[in-house]
């Protein structure tokens, strides 16, 4: 934050990047509206279009705080369709702060195309034991088509770089995968006994 006003100060025009940066902090240290006068700095005074980045980093700074109507009047006003990002930010402050029933509602009026939204509704559901509302969002999900894309992991050894998924067990890049992970392992389980031998 205070770099930001050292470069507006200097007059040196902030990129998204920087404002992405700063949003983040303000919503990690609790810093709500100091976090809306930076974002009104960005769409009012250096007129920048927010991206759903940006979108995501509000949403996250408003929820966390507890302002849920704020976030979410937010995401209905966006001019594009919100991504997942945004939903991600929205639904994980409403998490944890035990608001998953009116999340829901919020949510579901808005209608995400995205799989991904209702998989994470289905888990906070399952949270709460609420077994039926969890089977419905799975089967939203199943009527949607659109699956998760598996997380993909990249492994680098001696200047070759290895791709695999969770469940990936063929390939040239597997025997070198478990040698660094069995050169890690021992790594940890020395760094364990050290820990022990100091304490």
């Amino acid at each position: 934050m205070e770099l930001l006003n050292q470069m507006v100060k200097s007059g040196i025009k902030p990129d998204m990047t920087v404002f992405i940066a700063v949003l983040t902090a303000c919503s990690h240290a609790g810093l709500i509206d100091q976090g809306l006068t930076y974002f009104k700095l960005m769409t009012t005074t250096y007129k920048m279009r927010a991206s759903q980045e940006i979108y995501a980093c509000v949403i996250d700074l408003l929820a966390h705080g507890g302002r849920f109507k704020e976030a979410y009047d937010i995401i209905r006003s966006m001019p594009s369709t919100p991504d997942e990002s945004v939903w991600a930010a929205f639904l994980g402050a409403c998490k944890a702060h035990g608001q998953p029933a009116m999340t829901a509602r919020q949510v579901l009026d808005l209608k995400p195309q995205k799989s991904g939204i209702y998989v994470t509704l289905a888990n906070m559901y399952a949270a709460e034991g609420k077994w039926d509302d969890r089977a419905k969002m799975r089967n939203m999900v199943n009527s949607l088509g659109n699956k998760k894309v598996a997380g993909r992991s990249w492994l680098e050894d001696h200047d070759q770089v290895y791709s695999f998924v969770a469940g990936d067990d063929g390939g040239s890049h597997i025997e070198p995968m478990y040698q660094v992970l069995s050169v890690l392992g021992r790594h940890m389980v020395e760094q364990i006994d050290v820990t022990r031998v100091w304490t």
